[in-house]
């Protein structure tokens, strides 16, 4: 798994969301100020509605510029033998005899992406998974605590 290349799509979807959510905020702010939005009775909340809506997407709009802007920076190189698993990093783990990769960013998560064939989980420092992670080291073993238990993961390479 070539890391740059992750990145780059990685990257590329978290664009595409931020392009797409342009259009729907700007739609929505066209909504709250259009013609058509001027309340008809006191019971109407088109606007009202709409300019809650332009609000929320606009703080997501932010949320997820800072989130492009970080991959902007990011050093693409791989991590030496023995590095610790911070941000930024590509993990191939295994848990019950299946391996995966995941890609460790600084927030967010949730993120799937497909390189080469090969499907990449981004995956949050706040989620159990990132926990886990941060700190460990190839070849160790770590256990993750979900609310439904634990699971047992190895991993198998950092870069």
């Amino acid at each position: 798994m070539h890391k740059p290349t992750v990145i780059r799509a990685i990257r590329a979807a978290l664009q595409a969301e931020f392009d797409h959510l342009v259009q729907s905020t700007e739609a929505a702010l066209a909504e709250a100020t259009g013609e058509e939005s001027h309340a008809e009775n006191k019971y109407d909340t088109r606007a009202l509605e709409a300019s809650y809506l332009a609000g929320g997407q606009t703080e997501r709009l932010l949320a997820l510029k800072k989130r492009v802007a970080w991959f902007d920076v990011l050093n693409t190189g791989d991590l030496s033998d023995g590095s610790r698993i911070q941000a930024g990093a590509l993990v191939q783990v295994e848990e019950d005899e299946e391996t995966w990769w995941c890609f460790v960013a600084p927030e967010g998560g949730g993120l799937k992406v497909q390189v080469d064939g090969t499907e990449v989980t981004v995956i949050g420092p706040d989620a159990p998974i990132g926990r886990a992670l941060l700190g460990s080291r190839e070849d160790d073993d770590v256990l993750v605590r979900t609310h439904k238990g634990h699971r047992e993961l190895a991993v198998l390479a950092v870069r």
